[in-house]
């Protein structure tokens, strides 16, 4: 008895494949946009524990988003 296997597109990947070789591709710019991300995080959750938003004339969650996005800024900027 003959066992055929199934014929392999090699021209197609999945997406596994797929995500692999463009996380390689842009690894620099993915490192980038997660150092950011936690960055901001970091800072958004930081500031609130701190308490420093007693200090500002505004609202707090207007100024935990907004220390986070300043550091979310600064740190795109300087990658």
């Amino acid at each position: 008895e003959v066992i055929s296997l199934p014929q392999v597109n090699h021209d197609s990947y999945d997406w596994l494949t797929y995500l692999s070789l463009w996380l390689k591709i842009n690894r620099r710019q993915v490192t980038k946009i997660v150092a950011a991300i936690v960055g901001g995080l970091l800072a958004y959750f930081l500031f609130g524990y701190l308490k420093l938003e007693k200090k500002l004339p505004i609202s707090k969650p207007i100024a935990k988003v907004g220390v986070a996005i300043i550091v979310f800024v600064v740190i795109l900027i300087l990658l």
